[in-house]
């Protein structure tokens, strides 16, 4: 028994000699390895002011494993820099440490192993991670001394403080992900001309794809006067750069999958990356720029979309130039099952000549030509001008060209399931019979008023004894004074009311609307018509929100996805046309109900809305002689309407 516990006892002692020796898994939060740590999946290094962030991530829809830098502030997971790009790990059994010659290595559940940083120089170094993105090894001895960077080693990103170039035996080159999911080398490269010319290229696996604009002072005619290039040429090569005077923006350049380079700033209040730059514009002659059932429409906003009854899996990524995916369809067809005939829905101004693998069919008519494709369940669009056209399977390289005239444009009819087209019909019917009715009640009180007025007109009016101070007490405790000067009035068309300058117990300035002495309208009225003008001021209710392209934002939440997002956006384009600031830019209310009902009237952009608010100052002596004028009694709010 006792020679066990001593040998109990030499082992113990043995197991604490070899802990100082031994890896040491990484446990507190930091932006450094040193060679007796290691840093395991799920674990990360933080540069000091939380700035990157450098570890094990996995790409949205992808279950691969990869080591690499992210940013650390921003929510949505942006990835700069992959390690092992070409080589996933397939679970999270990965672990960063330390080799005998002092190299960064990746060690899989075999034990396998993939450098990340080559250790030239020194066999005693850390690994750090920097405020600028750089992933640095450098000597414990010599802190200044950097024997390996990521920023020599650059993927698809281009960050401020990073070069890229000829330098030494390298050109240093941008690469873009192979897809969306997976960060392997690309298609497309960025980079300086290897001639030595101050010219930089965007290479299509490895040919020439588009030649940028000379490095002559300005590198790229970005819109973003907050980055400044800078091209240099040194003793051991020439290579160009850029930094970003304002230190809280975040910039990156990026090599896309889309075949663009583009410049691309975090808007925090959105929380969305914002495209400041691209090169080259995207064309609709590049084939099948927009994937299966995608039109690509070169006057619109955002290039591509998909054909009504279907939808791109990731609209944020189409949005930011990714257009990796496909639409898919709402509703799954019904042909084979029979439960409801599928139905063919028209797209006008389609230039499907160049479309892929379309049948030809002896047809001698439209009607013939439909029939053959409803037949078919493989049959998923048609088309018939001076002959029978019949697609199967996936629609791909679609352009839509919005003119008129053109012999190579003419209309598609895809194939739809029945849900597809009853579902518009019946969600847009509500919206038709409201706008109709509420058109009709408008139209029948304008008419009761000018009876009205007819009747009453001569008549005197009851007066109102001025109040020097009227003080309101809201619902929430919330009181204001309307002052006796400085009064602002904003004349409606019957003079009902005021708009008048106050000031809050705080002391913070504010408009009040008052009910002016000339009207007949009563307080519950007045006050009624408050409540609805303070509901009015929603925050959404922006033409900006149309122009940037977040028109969804502009749906009540409590619809849920009640409602497809495509008839959203065609309510939102019809109602700010009719809201146009010139009368005669706005469409009829039959061409409202036209364009409600049907899908295949092509509406043209909206125009900045109008508002018509006349500003008069008034002084107290002008009140008063107002309240001497005679005019007709009203018991009611009314806007005043002119026709066109």
């Amino acid at each position: 028994m006792g020679s066990n516990r001593s040998i109990a006892g030499c082992y113990s002692f043995l197991f604490f000699l070899i802990i100082p020796t031994s890896i040491i898994i990484l446990s507190d939060a930091t932006d450094t390895l040193l060679p007796s740590q290691s840093l395991s999946d799920g674990q990360t290094l933080i540069s000091a002011n939380k700035t990157f962030e450098f570890g094990f991530f996995s790409p949205s829809n992808s279950s691969n494993r990869y080591v690499g830098i992210w940013y650390h502030k921003v929510p949505q997971q942006t990835v700069v820099w992959v390690a092992n790009r070409d080589n996933p790990l397939s679970d999270t059994s990965g672990l960063l440490t330390f080799n005998k010659y002092g190299d960064l290595i990746l060690l899989d559940g075999m034990k396998s192993s993939f450098k990340v940083a080559i250790n030239f120089g020194t066999h005693n170094a850390s690994v750090n991670i920097l405020d600028s993105g750089n992933l640095i090894l450098r000597s414990l001895a010599n802190s200044s001394m950097i024997v390996w960077q990521s920023f020599d080693d650059p993927t698809d990103t281009f960050l401020p403080g990073m070069k890229l170039g000829l330098i030494g035996q390298q050109n240093r080159l941008l690469t873009s992900w192979k897809s969306y999911d997976d960060p392997a080398r690309g298609d497309f490269s960025f980079g300086l001309n290897p001639t030595g010319e101050q010219q930089v290229f965007i290479w299509k696996r490895g040919m020439i794809f588009s030649t940028c604009r000379a490095l002559n002072g300005e590198i790229f005619n970005t819109s973003d006067s907050n980055t400044e290039f800078k091209f240099a040429h040194e003793q051991d090569g020439e290579y160009f750069s850029y930094s970003v005077k304002e230190d809280s923006a975040v910039v990156r350049f990026i090599m896309s999958t889309s075949s663009q380079l583009q410049q691309l700033r975090w808007l925090e209040s959105e929380e969305t990356w914002t495209i400041l730059f691209r090169e080259p514009p995207l064309s609709c002659s590049e084939h099948n720029l927009c994937g299966a059932f995608g039109v690509c429409n070169e006057l619109r906003p955002s290039i591509c979309e998909c054909l009504p009854g279907f939808q791109p899996a990731a609209p944020q990524d189409w949005f930011n130039g990714r257009r990796d995916g496909r639409c898919f369809r709402n509703n799954s067809l019904q042909c084979e099952s029979g439960e409801k005939p599928d139905r063919f829905l028209k797209v006008p101004h389609i230039n499907y000549s160049n479309a892929d693998d379309a049948d030809k069919l002896d047809a001698s008519s439209a009607e013939e030509c439909e029939s053959a494709c409803s037949r078919n369940c493989s049959c998923t669009a048609f088309a018939f001008s001076t002959g029978c056209l019949l697609w199967q399977g996936d629609l791909t390289n679609l352009v839509q060209i919005d003119g008129a005239g053109d012999s190579t444009v003419g209309t598609l009819y895809i194939r739809l399931a029945a849900a597809d087209l009853q579902g518009k019909k019946g969600k847009l019917l509500p919206i038709v019979a409201s706008v109709t009715v509420a058109i009709t009640l408008v139209l029948c009180c304008l008419l009761v008023y000018t009876l009205w007025t007819r009747r009453h007109r001569g008549r005197g009016i009851k007066r109102f004894q001025e109040q020097k101070s009227l003080l309101f007490s809201l619902s929430n405790d919330v009181s204001f004074e309307i002052g006796e000067s400085e009064r602002v009035a904003v004349f409606l068309s019957f003079h009902f009311s005021e708009i008048e300058k106050g000031q809050l117990g705080d002391g913070q300035e504010i408009a009040v609307k008052r009910l002016s002495t000339s009207s007949g309208q009563g307080l519950i009225e007045f006050r009624n018509e408050i409540i609805l003008i303070a509901k009015l001021q929603h925050r959404n209710l922006a033409w900006q929100l149309w122009k940037e392209g977040r028109w969804s934002e502009l749906m009540d939440p409590s619809l849920g996805d009640g409602c497809a997002a495509g008839e959203v956006s065609r309510c939102i384009h019809v109602a700010l046309m009719c809201v146009q600031e010139n009368a005669g830019d706005r469409p009829k209310i039959s061409d409202v109900i036209t364009m409600l009902s049907s899908d295949n009237v092509a509406l043209p952009g909206p125009k900045q809305p109008a508002f018509f608010f006349t500003v008069t100052t008034i002084t107290e002596a002008d009140h008063s002689s107002n309240l001497d004028i005679d005019c007709s009694l009203n018991y009611m709010t009314i806007t005043n309407s002119e026709g066109r």
